[in-house]
Parts: C-alpha cells; sequence; structure tokens
C-alpha cells in the first residue's frame, strides 16, 4: 500500500514537472486562423524578419505602456519588404526571449488604404522615415497623415527614446 502512494506520488510530481517545462505552442492560432503577431517589418535578412507590433502593452501591469510585441521569424520571407505591415502565423514553439523567435508557417502583407488626401501609404512613410532617421531603429510608435500640413509624422522608439520624423507627401 505504502509502495503505492510512493509510485502514485512520484508520477504526480513527474506530471508536474513535464507540464511546467513545456514552452507557449502557438501554433493553436495558425490552426485557428488567428494570427500569431501582427506588426511592421523592421529589419530583415536572409531568411527571417522582425516583426514589431506599434500598439504598447502593459507587460509590467504598473499602467506603462512600454512593451511592444516582437518576433524575429524565420522561414520563407521572400516578397516581404521593410516598412510592410504583416500578419504573421508561427509553427511550432516561439522561443521566450526578447524578441521572440520562431519558424514562419505563413506570411500576409496588409494591404493599406492610403488616407484622404495622401500620395504614400503608412508603409512607403515609414519606409522614408526609417531612412531618414538614420538610425537602427527597431520600434515604430505612430505613423499619422497630417492632411492639413501635407506631411506625414513617423514616431520611432529606439530604447527609451522616441524620434519624431516629419516626410513631405509628395
Amino acid at each position: 500500500m505504502r509502495k503505492g502512494l510512493c509510485v502514485m506520488g512520484f508520477l504526480f510530481l513527474m506530471n508536474l514537472l513535464i507540464a511546467g517545462c513545456t514552452s507557449s505552442d502557438e501554433s493553436v492560432n495558425q490552426n485557428m486562423g488567428k494570427p500569431s503577431y501582427t506588426g511592421y517589418v523592421m529589419d530583415k535578412d536572409d531568411s527571417r524578419i522582425l516583426v514589431v507590433n506599434p500598439d504598447a502593452k502593459d507587460a509590467n501591469n504598473d499602467g506603462s505602456k512600454d512593451y511592444h510585441e516582437a518576433l524575429w521569424g524565420s522561414g520563407d520571407v521572400e516578397g516581404v519588404s521593410i516598412g510592410e505591415r504583416v500578419n504573421v502565423w508561427v509553427e511550432g514553439s516561439v522561443m521566450e526571449s526578447y524578441p521572440g523567435q520562431g519558424k514562419i508557417g505563413k506570411v500576409e502583407i496588409i494591404s493599406e488604404e492610403k488616407p484622404e488626401g495622401a500620395t504614400l501609404s503608412k508603409s512607403e512613410a515609414l519606409i522614408k522615415a526609417l531612412s531618414k532617421s538614420g538610425e537602427d531603429v527597431k520600434v515604430v510608435v505612430a505613423i499619422e497623415f497630417l492632411e492639413e500640413k501635407n506631411m506625414w509624422s513617423v514616431k520611432l522608439q529606439d530604447r527609451d527614446e522616441v524620434l519624431e520624423v516629419s516626410i513631405e507627401d509628395p
């Protein structure tokens, strides 16, 4: 009887240990149709893209919205360019580093309508702002078309500093 209880206790503890060691599996999102990440492509190399969500979250529950979800996704990224807004579905697990790292199952470029009176789209304005800033900026905070000035205001963040870049709309 005592031996049986010990075995049951051991199995219970092993179950807890195994459940605690598993990583989050984002593949459920792909099967359900919901993207794992949505954001702007802020960097790209041969087979990876860095996708950063411009909508900040309060990760510390202290009222400060200073956390931007980000993913270095590897896979087929041909046809995807820096500055484009995308939905990304991840296959399997996402490493919980920052930015997260995972294998891309699918990338969808989100088509954007140009605001009334604008020649550029948000993505085109972002590309110009990134090249104009000359910084290695990894987060876009806001992109706004100022119709009365015929300009774009693009706010970029590098660490704690927010940089506002003005782009003329031709």
